[in-house]
């Protein structure tokens, strides 16, 4: 697995707010029609300017015989890219959008049946459906299903009802995907399989690491948990009742951090007034929560797990991490 990186998404915005990704492959612009931003203006040539990532992020390459600019400056050779750049092409300036996205190692393949080819997106988040979706499964919904590859594992956010490996998935459900297993919605299917980089033909997860250090901290309408994962730090807000339910698996009574806690223990905790509260309540809480964690680059099926028979949850953390609450 490679280590963890943080990479760029990039976007050239018109002035008229329109915007076009840069894809893996780059993004060429001209009056050619096999460019992916065609300019009308006379003045540009077929191929007039590329732009595609290098080892630090997206680089402008001009080659036109006209003039590119670059910050109202012309270019003569390449050159990085920062967010907030202006790109001047023949009849238009385009400004470069620039957005941070956490990644981790491991890639996955997308597999459509034996008659189509197998697709290998180039990006640890993406998104699946019909439309403008980055990857396109035809008589899907636009951007059904948000793809995430976090340590080495895919996770899936389906905005939709769905079916994975035969299995009904209610919309707003947040799933790992194992490998090898459907998703279906109508009639279309996707299968997920990771790639295979080994020579014995057969692919190893390597084990991810869990939090060393765990640091919660009270905020006004709620609180701040940030996580230590090997050498790189994680932070998530949350609303008071979801980083109510974390300081209670992480401070549980008479247990220690990264045991089950069971829900007898945590629904008082939670609800002190509420009898009527139970499993389900908490079920749909500890989902919300699993949103949040996604959102914030952390697998949340790595760090928060329901018992098998549900009725218990335990905030997973290595061996003598540091827990810190206040």
């Amino acid at each position: 697995m490679r280590s963890d990186l943080l990479n760029n998404r990039c976007w050239l915005e018109q002035p008229d707010g329109s915007r076009i990704s840069v894809g893996p492959a780059g993004l060429l612009i001209g009056r050619s029609a096999r460019c992916n931003l065609i300019l009308r203006d006379h003045r540009a040539s077929k191929h007039h300017a590329l732009v595609r990532f290098g080892a630090t992020g997206p680089v402008l390459f001009p080659l036109g015989r006209n003039t590119t600019l670059l910050n109202d400056t012309a270019l003569r050779r390449d050159r990085a890219l920062q967010h907030g750049d202006r790109v001047g092409l023949p009849g238009m300036t385009l400004t470069v959008i620039l957005e941070g996205t956490r990644t981790a190692g491991g890639a996955w393949m997308l597999d459509r049946g034996a008659e189509q080819a197998l697709m290998q997106p180039n990006r640890q988040e993406y998104t699946l459906g019909g439309g403008r979706s980055d990857v396109v499964v035809p008589g899907w919904p636009e951007h059904a299903v948000q793809v995430q590859i976090l340590q080495g594992r895919l996770l899936l956010d389906c905005a939709v009802a769905a079916r994975l490996g035969g299995e009904l998935v209610a919309a707003e459900s947040v799933l790992e995907v194992p490998p090898g297993a459907a998703l279906q919605i109508g009639e279309q299917s996707v299968s997920f399989f990771p790639v295979d980089d080994s020579e014995g033909g057969t692919t190893v997860f390597a084990e991810a690491p869990l939090p060393a250090e765990v640091r919660c901290t009270f905020l006004p309408r709620g609180g701040e948990v940030a996580l230590r994962l090997s050498e790189r730090w994680l932070s998530v807000q949350l609303s008071e009742l979801r980083f109510s339910l974390l300081a209670a698996l992480l401070q549980p009574d008479g247990l220690s951090p990264g045991d089950f806690v069971p829900d007898e223990q945590i629904l008082p905790r939670l609800w002190p007034n509420q009898p009527g509260k139970g499993h389900v309540d908490l079920n749909l809480l500890i989902h919300r929560v699993r949103k949040n964690l996604l959102k914030a680059g952390v697998n949340p099926f790595l760090v928060l797990e329901r018992s098998k028979n549900g009725h218990a949850t335990r905030f997973r953390v290595e061996p003598d991490a540091q827990i810190t609450i206040a």
